[in-house]
């Protein structure tokens, strides 16, 4: 694999595709790396969804796909995720468990139903010793109206003395 071009690199989970389109549309605007967290897990349907949340409310790890490329490779790792039951999702909390030594900054980009969870900022902040440099916070209405675009700007704003 050729090495990222970027300071930046996007790595995000998305279940329901929306967590995705956000990541995707951030990338394009910054011109930097992105890759997905695969959780090994099947998450989709009715019974998933009631466990998916149990999982998550207790912070609960999963099993994800290797990383094509290392977090070491960027000064800004803009982690991607959806809320769930207030918190980060089994598959994220591997994701930053497993590469926490190797991220030096970090932002977040949440998608949520309701609202933004503190909870899922503080799990952030308590696994990687420090807080975010930025977070965006797109619902799933404004994903689904595809109306993010002012949040990713601003959210741009707050991390460009990172990038």
């Amino acid at each position: 694999m050729e090495p990222p071009k970027s300071k930046v690199g996007i790595y995000y989970y998305s279940l329901s595709g929306r967590t995705k389109e956000v990541c995707v549309e951030l990338s394009r605007l910054l011109n930097c790396y992105i890759e997905e967290i695969v959780d090994l897990r099947e998450r989709r349907g009715f019974l998933q969804f009631f466990r998916n949340g149990f999982e998550a409310l207790f912070n609960k790890e999963t099993q994800i796909a290797p990383l094509k490329s290392s977090v070491r490779d960027f000064d800004v790792v803009i982690v991607g995720t959806p809320i769930w039951a207030g918190k980060i999702p089994p598959a994220v909390r591997t994701f930053v468990n497993q590469n926490a030594s190797d991220i030096r900054k970090y932002a977040l980009v949440f998608t949520y139903g309701f609202e933004l969870a503190k909870r899922a900022v503080s799990a952030f902040e308590k696994i990687l010793g420090a807080p975010p440099a930025g977070i965006a916070g797109c619902t799933t209405r404004e994903v689904d109206e595809e109306n993010f675009s002012n949040e990713l700007q601003n959210f741009i704003k707050m991390i460009s003395i990172y990038i």
